[in-house]
């Protein structure tokens, strides 16, 4: 789960969620095979927050535009509490799972092309 200020609008906040879920539910990435927690949970008692857009793939927050970056480091920090992995946290389990799984030479595993990832 990624947590990305918006650069042109101060008062949005993305929540972006990741497929293929590799076994668990609604395609978020989490550390453990358990059930998926609801990001909006998240968000609830944080200051500054006046609007979520649930979304499948990606929420969107609005919020206080002062406290936007505030709430970015909160949420994130919730999101990590909770399980949720990152984009770079995910791609880095991935790649360590296909080197240690795989007994095959490197060359021979197909990885998906930058443009696809």
């Amino acid at each position: 789960m990624d947590v990305e200020a918006s650069e042109t609008t101060p008062q949005l906040i993305y929540l972006r969620g990741h497929s293929p879920a590799n076994g668990t539910r609604h395609g978020f990435m989490l550390r453990e095979r358990t059930e998926v927690p609801s990001r909006v949970q998240a968000l609830r008692g944080l200051k500054g927050i006046t609007k979520v857009d649930e979304g499948f793939y990606t929420s969107v927050v609005y919020c206080d535009p002062t406290r936007q970056n505030e709430l970015v480091e909160a949420i994130r920090a919730r999101l990590a509490e909770a399980g949720f992995l990152t984009t770079a946290e995910w791609e880095a389990r991935s790649a360590a799972e296909v080197e240690s799984n795989d007994p095959r030479p490197l060359k021979h595993i197909r990885l998906k092309p930058p443009s696809l990832r």
